[in-house]
């Protein structure tokens, strides 16, 4: 994915695409950052999405505060910018398929309660890495188990 984005980079440049240039550059020196801090050479996929998940988070919350604060010219550059950074991620699973999952994990244990939500969360989150956010799988086991 490393390779991607650095080629995207290119593209951008080539093809004068200053927006979407912008963006890749941030996200492409965010991960060059990180690898720094780590201090490692070669950047993995794991170092690659963990970023990209901040970034991603970062601009959700930033599209909440402008819209609740009436920003809607810096609401919809935040939206273009979470588009673009959304094109990085693997298909993530549908809600219907993380339902089910969720469903199996909970009636794997006996007597389900509040206090197993964060195994469950954990577990799911772990196994299927960069296709599920936990938050989604906290909303789901909220409305549906509790």
């Amino acid at each position: 994915m490393y390779n991607k984005l650095q080629d995207d980079l290119k593209t951008c440049m080539k093809n004068k695409d200053n927006e979407k240039l912008s963006v890749i550059r941030l996200l492409y020196s965010q991960i060059k950052n990180e690898a720094i801090n780590l201090r490692v050479t070669d950047i993995s996929d794991d170092i690659f999405f963990s970023v990209l998940k901040k970034s991603i988070k970062e601009i959700t919350e930033n599209i909440d505060n402008y819209s609740k604060l009436g920003r809607e010219d810096l609401s919809k550059k935040e939206k273009y910018e979470l588009s673009i950074l959304n094109d990085y991620l693997p298909k993530q699973l549908s809600d219907e398929d993380l339902f089910n999952i969720v469903k199996e994990e909970v009636n794997k244990i006996e007597g389900f309660s509040q206090k197993d939500i964060g195994i469950i969360i954990r577990k799911i989150t772990e196994e299927y890495k960069n296709q599920v956010d936990g938050k989604r799988v906290s909303d789901i086991i909220s409305k549906s188990f509790l």
